[in-house]
């Protein structure tokens, strides 16, 4: 029996924006690519005096970028294609809160558009809701949802081919930030995306709430949590995404009467990629 020698593709990661030349005797590759990672929501800001809102919540983490996978495309030994790699949303300050107050934190941002040559196409993921400040000890903020959600249309050659089938996948979903320890809710579209970031804690006063992890990517880690934190003076940050994935929602601070501080931080979303694979 004859035992064929499996394939072995040459490939080009780029994460940064640019062009590609098809090497010689190339005439079709396979594309993949990712949008870039929403970022998470600052955390929100409470006193323990102030009756009324005295739990602060953590901010969602954010959505990771959609994920086109090696989609196959016909191209011309030689020629330049260009190509651009969508960037992560920038992370978003704590609120800074003064005495007997609270506040709500910033949401964060979506994810910039990564390009093939102007055909294929990978949304950004997007931004987690704001922490706030609440009454309740159940309430918790949404994490943002990844980028191409429910299937999202890709643009092949020009023409709308709708969802395809083991091509086109919705980035995964950060988690709520809440008063449980941020447990990840994203689903990984076909098992690429399952690279999540840790939980954050509750804090030692039971009335601060951890942020939300970021969705995972193909390639990298969502960003962390960030802690919910009594007193002191600043909040617990969220993490940094990596490669298309969401940042981690800053974590809520109690002021516990501690005078001025600043509520967490989220993480800023990961730069997407395009992935370039030929014989």
């Amino acid at each position: 029996d004859i035992i064929s020698s499996p394939q072995v593709y040459k490939h080009q990661l780029f994460t940064s924006s640019g062009s590609f030349t098809v090497p010689a005797g190339v005439h079709r590759i396979l594309v993949t690519l990712q949008g870039g990672g929403g970022s998470g929501g600052s955390g929100g800001a409470s006193d323990a005096s102030q009756s009324s809102f005295d739990f602060a919540i953590g901010g969602g983490g954010g959505g990771a970028g959609e994920i086109m996978w090696r989609v196959p495309l016909r191209v011309t030994p030689g020629a330049s294609y260009s190509l651009t790699v969508g960037a992560g949303a920038g992370s978003r300050s704590g609120i800074f809160v003064s005495g007997d107050t609270y506040g709500t934190g910033i949401a964060g941002g979506q994810g910039g558009t990564s390009f093939f040559n102007g055909i294929i196409v990978a949304r950004g993921g997007y931004g987690g809701s704001a922490g706030g400040y609440s009454s309740s000890s159940a309430t918790s903020v949404a994490g943002g949802d990844g980028g191409g959600d429910n299937g999202g249309i890709a643009t092949i050659n020009g023409a709308v081919q709708g969802s395809i089938e083991g091509f086109n996948c919705g980035g995964t979903s950060g988690a709520a930030g809440s008063n449980l320890s941020g447990e990840y809710t994203g689903k990984p579209p076909y098992a690429l995306s399952n690279l999540t970031g840790a939980v954050g804690t509750v804090s030692a006063s039971g009335r601060a709430y951890p942020g939300g992890v970021g969705g995972g990517s193909m390639l990298g880690r969502g960003g962390d949590a960030g802690s919910g934190k009594s007193g002191g003076t600043w909040g617990t940050n969220g993490g940094n995404g990596a490669y298309g994935s969401g940042g981690g929602g800053g974590g809520g601070v109690d002021t516990n009467n501690a005078g001025s501080v600043y509520s967490g931080a989220s993480g800023a979303g990961g730069n997407g990629f395009v992935l370039l694979e030929w014989l």
